[in-house]
């Protein structure tokens, strides 16, 4: 064993089983691949240089690895280091700082994980050449250190939570980092996501209450015309209430109760609740306050308190809390989407054994299993990963990348070049829909006035595993057929065009009615609608992950990925 180099286990279905210490003894070995070989527990700290010097190949993806990835991987030989797409009950998650070491890396695939934290330096992964971080919960700003690598050929960012500017980087990488799925605002002053002003623009309670804000109350909430409720009481926010809060015309309740505020109370609307009790100074100009407070002391000019919707709104005072509110604000549109991945976590029972494949394009389901078409969104995955059931009637797939790929007999469902450019307008700029990992997503209508979606691959990814990818999306939804699930209406393979064909909703995606309903011309949505969105979903997640004769696990749920079809 003393002379092993290799090891190449993919693709076997053993019992669970933990990588043994007694692999050491094969002190030589240069190369492990285990990808989809059903091993679970920590990722060895035996496999670092100190036992395997020479070790440059780990592909360890598509297993139940749970923990982090191990400190004793300083220093490492790694060129190739795949442990993307664990599964399971656990996560493989925590922070990445290791990699910063690991000076010979030239492929990292940590894609569709549990990690987080910042990204670390790159300056030191000279040969660098291909990173796919994307589907985590990373933080920070993209670190100059790797938009300057020169050896990268291909990033991977997208569904993080980064922040910051777009990072540019060299022409010649192929970048995929779509900006709204990751963090809305910047982290330096200056104006948020405009998605994040309309989100502002129809809140109607905020609830801020001991929280420990300091600083000033921002006259810019003035601007959120659908105010009904702000309570700010029992902080150390000082200062006089501004003026302009009067002018807010739905507002009906003010508690800045126990604080440190002073000066004339604004003459507020007869049938506003006003608490301002516990401001010992208040009514009392500031020549005239005999006590400031124990925390009154630095809390000047730049404090940073409620008017951090003022950072949202354009202003200048008070960023350092602009995460605060715009993330409570944030998070109660999102939250019951939260509470429907979690109750369905709860209620799954069955556990199933998938083949994991690594898609940007996947299913279109319906919400609701009873209930009428317009009432009701439907899931679309765009851009993610996707674990998808046996498919059976299959045959391999010719070309294909894996061996594994499989394809249902489709029958004729080839549709030519050269109506899709006709009816997309030739693939014109105002067809487009939006973008995602697979490729540009366009929008037209057929001759006999069905609405379509056109997702055409990019030419950058069409090579190796997007090519799979594609082949393998065709197989699934030429299979399935359901009244839950948006029909794949077509496909085209005309060199090296590849497209596919959907039915689209009505009203689009959900993001529009979120975001965009202003530029739209829409109202927006009121809550109780998004409490029953948040609902379907869950309901739709359920039955995808648990219900379906052939489940399939969604793990990019968005916005952008709900197409709507109610009214």
């Amino acid at each position: 064993m003393s002379s092993l180099q290799s090891v190449e286990i993919d693709n076997n279905s053993f019992v669970g089983w933990e990588i043994p210490e007694s692999l050491t003894k094969a002190s030589t070995l240069q190369n492990f691949s285990a990808d989809s070989a059903t091993i679970s527990g920590h990722i060895p700290e035996f496999l670092g240089p100190n036992e395997f010097l020479g070790l440059v190949n780990l592909h360890l993806a598509f297993n139940s690895l749970v923990g982090g990835l191990p400190l004793s991987f300083l220093g490492s030989l790694i060129e190739s280091f795949w442990v993307n797409g664990q599964k399971g009950d656990g996560t493989l998650g925590g922070g990445i700082d290791v990699i910063h070491n690991m000076t010979y890396l030239k492929e990292v695939w940590l894609h569709s994980n549990g990690f987080s934290g910042p990204l670390p330096n790159f300056s030191g992964l000279k040969g660098l050449e291909s990173l796919s971080l994307r589907d985590n919960a990373f933080t920070s700003v993209v670190p100059m250190s790797l938009v300057n690598l020169g050896s990268l050929k291909v990033v991977n960012l997208t569904n993080n939570l980064l922040q910051g500017p777009m990072p540019e980087f060299n022409s010649s990488v192929v970048v995929d980092m779509v900006k709204e799925t990751n963090s809305f605002c910047l982290p330096i002053p200056g104006e948020c996501d405009p998605r994040v002003n309309t989100l502002l623009s129809v809140v109607k309670s905020m609830d801020f209450r001991k929280i420990g804000l300091k600083g000033t109350i921002s006259p810019k909430l003035f601007a959120l015309k659908s105010l009904q409720r702000l309570v700010l009481a029992e902080n150390n926010l000082t200062d006089t209430i501004p003026e302009e809060l009067t002018t807010l015309p739905a507002l009906t309740e003010l508690d800045v109760s126990n604080n440190q505020l002073y000066g004339k109370v604004p003459a507020f609307k007869s049938n506003l609740i006003l608490k301002t009790d516990g401001n010992p100074d208040i009514g009392k100009e500031k020549n005239d306050t005999t006590s400031q407070g124990p925390h009154s002391q630095g809390s000047s000019g730049t404090a940073s308190g409620p008017g951090t919707v003022n950072d949202g709104l354009g202003g200048k005072r008070s960023k350092n809390k602009t995460a605060a509110i715009v993330l409570s604000v944030i998070g109660g549109v999102f939250l019951i989407f939260l509470i429907g991945v979690a109750t369905f976590c709860l209620y799954t029972h069955k556990q199933k054994r998938f083949t994991r494949v690594q898609s940007p394009n996947a299913m279109v389901v319906h919400p609701r299993h009873s209930g009428g078409d317009n009432e009701s969104v439907k899931i679309t995955v765009a851009g993610s990963n996707v674990s998808v059931g046996a498919v059976c009637e299959t045959q391999t797939i010719p070309g294909s990348e894996s061996s594994d790929i499989q394809m249902v007999e489709a029958g004729n469902m080839v549709i030519s070049i050269q109506v899709l450019e006709k009816v997309m307008n030739n693939f014109s700029q105002e067809n487009i829909l939006g973008h995602g990992g697979f490729g540009i997503v366009y929008r037209g209508e057929l001759h006999d006035g069905t609405k379509i979606v056109v997702k055409r691959m990019e030419l950058g990814v069409i090579a190796g595993k997007g090519l799979a990818e594609f082949k393998f999306e065709i197989a699934v939804l030429t299979k399935v057929r359901h009244r839950h699930l948006c029909a794949l209406l077509g496909y085209c393979l005309d060199g090296n065009k590849k497209l596919l064909v959907y039915e689209n909703m009505p009203q689009e995606a959900l993001s529009k009615h979120l975001f965009n309903w202003p530029e739209e011309g829409l109202k927006p949505l009121e809550w109780t609608r998004r409490l029953a969105i948040g609902l379907d979903v869950a309901r739709d997640v359920e039955y995808l992950h648990g219900l379906a004769h052939q489940s399939f696990i969604h793990m990019d749920l968005k916005p952008s990925n709900i197409l709507s079809l109610f009214n």
